[in-house]
């Protein structure tokens, strides 16, 4: 039997990265390799195999899962918090959420930046105190190692515990369709709107770019500094050798890789022609930002006797399902919730309607990276930028003057 026989891997568009195989197979037959632009993909040991088709099984795309037609209800959200709200990309619907999951005794699934032995590396890690959910919180654009804790959730839903699983779509189907055979009356699952997924070795490369540019060891990124508001700053910490750190801000079109990543050039394959990138949500909840909240309910803002502030971050939230009903009324407590609708809701949030797509410059940046690594990506970013880069550059070294007297 060939590997194309047992996952479809003849197509790395039907191929997600989600691991789900790879942790189902009962003889470890499966790993997961690094390969387009650094996202991962399964490849069969065919000595191992026993051809039981548990892969196939738990394959989100050669199995049936459950999704909504249509979100039940939707809202304009933030989190009542305002210390949670600042520390989250958008309106920190997920941090209130899950700070009332773990009060009641549950426990938290979503992406942490890990920094291991010089590394920063995107994982899904499971929390049960409120101290430890920062890590959760903010937005992570990079695809994060998420099933090696798929039969953990299975284990604490089997001993009656509560679970509140966070990740993108695909990450949730994958959840899903592992669990099939598995009492899931205690799982809360939130989607995100996503864009799509660069791989994570390519995030990993990155980082060790910035790194060796910074003279330092990266410590922490993250894609949404909310030291200027709500917008797409990033801003990451530096350790010096002598263990001095510094945080430094960083504007998307300075960065090759999160340039890249909001043009839609990076991306696994799969994103391009995402099922999930549409109304029909497997989440029981979808959370995202609410772009352009300013037209679409004016009213809603504090700046015209509203409740939520633009400037601190407002989420859409989507409630998908019963299940989903149930955990707003359960855990949402600490919520302040408006009521808005799909049409409104999407307008700006396109991949709410369709997948994102990309140029002919993903091919060269493909060739690129295969041949030349991350400094190949780097050189052709700054060859299409031009003198453009250099003009970023200057604007970034004064953003960073001016964060830096603001402390002062």
């Amino acid at each position: 039997m060939k590997k194309q026989e047992i996952l479809g891997l003849s197509d790395p568009a039907q191929c997600c990265g989600c691991g789900a195989c790879a942790v189902a197979c009962p003889v470890n037959a499966i790993t997961m390799v690094a390969k387009d632009l650094g996202a991962y993909y399964p490849e069969v040991n065919m000595d191992r195999c026993v051809s039981c088709g548990k892969c196939q099984k738990v394959c989100v795309f050669q199995s049936e899962e459950e999704h909504s037609d249509a979100p039940l209800r939707v809202y304009a959200a933030a989190n009542a918090d305002r210390q949670q709200l600042k520390g989250s990309a958008s309106g920190g619907v997920f941090a209130a959420l899950a700070k009332s999951v773990i009060a009641e005794g549950g426990i938290v699934y979503g992406c942490s930046m890990e920094y291991t032995h010089g590394v920063l590396t995107p994982m899904h890690i499971g929390i049960d105190t409120e101290a430890a959910l920062t890590k959760l919180q903010g937005s992570k654009y990079v695809q994060s190692k998420a099933f090696h804790c798929f039969p953990e959730v299975k284990t604490h839903l089997q001993s009656g515990r509560v679970v509140f699983f966070s990740g993108t779509p695909c990450q949730v189907a994958a959840l899903k369709c592992y669990l099939r055979e598995t009492n899931t009356e205690r799982l809360f699952a939130a989607d995100l709107v996503c864009h799509g997924t660069p791989g994570t070795v390519l995030f990993e490369d990155y980082i060790a770019r910035l790194k060796k540019r910074q003279n330092g060891d990266i410590t922490a990124f993250s894609f949404r500094d909310k030291s200027s508001g709500w917008g797409l700053l990033a801003g990451y910490q530096v350790q010096d050798k002598n263990g001095r750190e510094k945080q430094t801000l960083l504007r998307p079109d300075c960065s090759s890789y999160y340039s890249l990543f909001l043009s839609s050039e990076t991306y696994r394959e799969s994103c391009y022609s995402c099922p999930w990138a549409n109304t029909a949500r497997v989440g029981d909840v979808t959370l995202g930002d609410y772009w352009g909240i300013e037209n679409e309910h004016p009213e809603y803002l504090t700046e015209n006797g509203g409740k939520l502030s633009a400037a601190a971050g407002i989420s859409v939230l989507l409630v998908n399902s019963e299940q989903g009903k149930t955990l707003l009324k359960r855990f949402g407590s600490g919520l302040v919730l408006e009521a808005s609708n799909l049409e409104s809701a999407s307008r700006q949030n396109t991949q709410l309607r369709k997948p994102s797509s990309h140029t002919a410059l993903r091919e060269e940046l493909v060739r690129c990276y295969e041949t030349e690594g991350y400094p190949g990506v780097e050189k052709l970013f700054r060859k299409k930028q031009g003198l453009r880069y250099c003009v970023r550059r200057i604007k970034n070294l004064f953003l960073n003057w001016k964060n830096k007297r603001r402390y002062e």
